[in-house]
């Protein structure tokens, strides 16, 4: 083979592997376009969906249980004046929104954040605090809870409700020790209560505390007191250890 075609075999070679390589830089460049797209859609519709502090609220967004196996309600913070437009435009599947009091902000934050710290908590408070809106409205709920305390106090006693179901549920089979444990269910609550109210007054001077680390604390509380008067360790689940 000639010299000259030899060179014109590498050039063709070179032009092969150069054209390969511009069209590889295309498609990168056309892939990072597209996710620069996806990333600015999306942080437009949390700017539309987080507004400025100073006239937003809680919201709860409620969507058909029956398209939706998990997740019904749906918590949002969103600008007063357009936030119904937001959840019309956003979500055209949600059957209702209802806004939320302030004075439940810290339970609502705490769900939005996912700190919680216990899965089937925080769906229970979630569960809750959707069923009360939905069935009471901003209003009543306004009026059942005058301070954020009384949200947060509420709340606590669903978790521990729940746990409590969970825990006479595994006496099912003896259900004459079931009905004796659930007789001493409300001493527990009141000593509990008691020794809850006591340690807040003993505690004033730290400031308040968050709604996570008060359930917490409220049911490691509420699990010793029970275990007291059943007289034995029950099973520990949820937050109570």
């Amino acid at each position: 083979m000639t010299a000259s075609g030899t060179n014109w075999q590498n050039y063709c070679r070179g032009y092969g592997w150069y054209t390969f390589y511009i069209r590889g830089l295309g498609m990168a460049f056309l892939l990072i376009s597209s996710i620069a797209a996806q990333k600015n859609q999306q942080s437009s519709i949390e700017m539309l969906l987080w507004q400025n502090d100073n006239n937003s609220q809680w919201m709860i967004v409620v969507f058909d249980p029956s398209r939706y196996v998990s997740n019904v309600y749906l918590p949002l913070y969103l600008d007063k004046e357009r936030g119904q437009g937001i959840i019309e435009t956003w979500y055209p599947n949600a059957i209702t929104s209802i806004w939320i009091p302030s004075t439940m902000n810290a339970v609502i934050s705490a769900l939005k954040k996912k700190q919680i710290g216990c899965r089937f908590c925080h769906q229970l408070i979630l569960n809750e605090a959707g069923a009360i809106a939905l069935r009471d409205g901003a209003e009543t709920l306004q009026g059942r809870f005058l301070s954020e305390d009384d949200a947060n106090d509420y709340f606590i006693l669903v978790v521990i409700d729940g746990y409590l179901l969970i825990a006479l549920h595994g006496f099912k089979k003896n259900k004459g020790k079931r009905a004796k444990l659930k007789r001493k269910v409300p001493a527990a609550k009141r000593q509990w209560m008691i020794s809850r109210d006591y340690r807040r007054q003993e505690e004033a001077y730290l400031g308040c505390k968050s709604f996570p680390y008060e359930l917490s604390r409220c049911c490691r509380e509420f699990y010793h007191c029970l275990k007291k008067e059943w007289g034995f360790s029950p099973e520990k689940n949820l937050l109570m250890n």
